[in-house]
């Protein structure tokens, strides 16, 4: 996402540019994981939206299941994780956690926020995230809300 110098650009808006550039790129996304298709990964940032040598850092996150079907029938866990083959997680959250209708954020009761999220040491790098479960299984849909920047 390297945003090259324009010179028909401002000087205040190529300050911008650089500010951006320097502080890391913003991300805002919604994604949905379906319970039958849980163990499908959903990406959040695709792998081509994140430069060579740059990285993915999860600020946070809302888990929302979208309905009155609890997630189960196998699954034990969500995960917003690296799409590297050998994945970096950042957040796990125990099916326990997606009851009817549930919001789930940072402090939830089943919740583990990894390393690599609450060190602030970001994931592999060239890679971006994704949101998948231990399984396929049953449930209302999971809406994933995530936010961060690229840098």
């Amino acid at each position: 996402m390297e945003i090259p110098f324009n010179p028909s650009r401002s000087e205040e808006t190529q300050m911008t540019v650089n500010t951006m550039k320097s502080e890391g790129i913003p991300f805002h996304k919604v994604v949905t994981l379906t319970s039958a298709l849980g163990d499908t990964p959903v990406d959040i940032v695709a792998d081509a939206e994140v430069d060579d040598g740059k990285k993915v850092y999860l600020q946070g996150f809302i888990l929302r299941v979208d309905g009155a079907v609890v997630w189960g029938g196998g699954i034990a866990n969500v995960k917003i994780q690296d799409k590297n083959p050998t994945p970096v997680d950042l957040v796990t959250d125990l099916v326990a956690d997606l009851i009817a209708n549930a919001v789930v954020m940072h402090d939830g009761a089943n919740v583990t926020l990894e390393d690599a999220f609450t060190k602030g040491t970001g994931i592999t790098a060239g890679r971006g995230i994704h949101v998948v479960a231990d399984a396929a299984g049953t449930g209302s849909d999971l809406i994933v809300q995530a936010w961060g920047v690229i840098k």
